[in-house]
C-alpha cells in the first residue's frame, strides 16, 4: 500500500514537474514573440522616419525658386520657408553686366547661369553652399555680347545656352568643357525649350524665327520662319519669340512679342519616341 502510494506521488509529482515545464516554455515562447513583435514594430517606425526625413530632406532641396535680373543679380529662395517676409537664402552678383537666366543643376546644390560679363564668362556654374567669394565653380568664356537664355539636361548632363549673336552653345557638365557651338539664328536667342525626353530642343529669336534642333549632333530638324513678328505692341518688352515651351505629343507652344500664342506640332515623318506621358 505504501509502494503504491509512494508510485502515485511520484507520478504526480513528475506531471507537475512537467506541466509546469510546458507552462514555462509557453512562456518563454510568448515572451520570444512579443520582443520579435516589438522589435518588428520598432525598426518599421525607424525605417518610415527614416524615409520621412529623407523626403523632407529632398523637398527642402528641390522646392527652390529664383529670379535673375538685369544687374547681373541671381536671387534664390527656399519656398518651404515659413516666415511672412522670407529673405533669399542666395543673393549674388553673377555676372557684371545682366543675367538673363539661369537653371538649377539636378537636385544639388548646383546653379548655372547666363549672362554676359566684362571678362566674357558668360556661362557660369555656381555652388550655393560656398562661401560668396568662392561659391563660382567654373565659368565658360562664350557668347560675344553675352548668353541669354539657358537650359539643362538632366539625363545627359548637357547644358544649352543661347546667346545674343544668334549662337547656341552646348556644353559637358561632367567633363566641364564646351562639346559644340553653332549659329542657330541671325539674330539674338530669345527663348529655349527641351523636351522631356531629351531628344529635341526649340529655339526662339528676336527676328521671329523657332527652329528644332537634335540634342544629339545639333542638326536642324524643322523650321518655323515668321513665328511671330519683330515689333512689340508695347515699348520696352522686346521683339520676336518671348518663350517657347514643349509638350507630350510633339507639341511646342510659343509666345511672342506680337501679343499672340501659337501651338504647333512636329511632322510624324521624325519619328520622335512620346514622352511616358503619353503611355501613361
Amino acid at each position: 500500500m505504501s509502494v503504491c502510494l509512494c508510485l502515485s506521488v511520484s507520478v504526480s509529482l513528475f506531471v507537475c514537474l512537467c506541466l509546469c515545464v510546458f507552462v514555462c516554455l509557453c512562456l518563454f515562447v510568448s515572451l520570444c514573440l512579443s520582443l520579435f513583435v516589438c522589435l518588428s514594430v520598432c525598426l518599421s517606425l525607424s525605417l518610415f522616419v527614416c524615409l520621412c526625413l529623407c523626403l523632407c530632406v529632398c523637398l527642402s532641396v528641390s522646392l527652390q525658386c529664383g529670379v535673375s535680373d538685369g544687374e547681373g543679380f541671381l536671387s534664390v529662395w527656399q519656398v518651404n520657408q515659413t516666415s511672412s517676409n522670407p529673405k533669399p537664402y542666395v543673393s549674388w552678383q553673377c555676372h557684371s553686366k545682366t543675367c538673363g537666366d539661369f537653371a538649377f543643376v539636378t537636385s544639388s546644390s548646383l546653379i548655372a547661369t547666363a549672362g554676359q560679363s566684362s571678362d566674357s564668362r558668360n556661362v557660369c556654374l555656381w555652388d550655393t553652399l560656398i562661401s560668396p567669394s568662392n561659391a563660382m565653380v567654373h565659368a565658360f568664356p562664350c557668347h560675344e555680347n553675352g548668353a541669354t537664355v539657358l537650359q539643362y539636361a538632366p539625363k545627359q548632363q548637357l547644358l544649352i545656352s543661347g546667346g545674343r549673336k544668334g549662337f547656341v552653345c552646348v556644353f559637358d557638365i561632367r567633363q566641364r568643357q564646351l562639346l559644340h557651338t553653332f549659329q542657330a539664328h541671325d539674330s539674338a536667342v530669345k527663348a529655349l525649350a527641351l523636351d522631356a525626353s531629351e531628344d529635341f530642343f526649340v529655339t526662339g529669336s528676336a527676328e521671329g524665327n523657332m527652329k528644332v534642333w537634335k540634342l544629339a549632333g545639333q542638326g536642324l530638324m524643322h523650321s518655323f520662319s515668321t513665328e511671330h513678328a519683330k515689333q512689340s505692341i508695347f515699348r520696352n518688352i522686346g521683339a520676336g519669340v518671348m518663350q517657347v515651351e514643349t509638350c507630350p505629343g510633339n507639341r511646342i507652344f510659343t509666345c511672342g512679342a506680337d501679343g499672340t500664342l501659337k501651338m504647333r506640332v512636329l511632322p510624324d515623318r521624325y519619328n520622335i519616341p512620346s514622352s511616358i506621358f503619353d503611355i501613361l
